[in-house]
């Protein structure tokens, strides 16, 4: 995962967590 993202492919972080689509 990309915790230096503030934003994911997938959307904005949820609970802190960054979760990417390829992920």
């Amino acid at each position: 995962m990309l915790d230096a993202c503030p934003i994911t492919f997938t959307g904005p972080q949820r609970s802190g967590m960054i979760v990417p689509s390829f992920t």
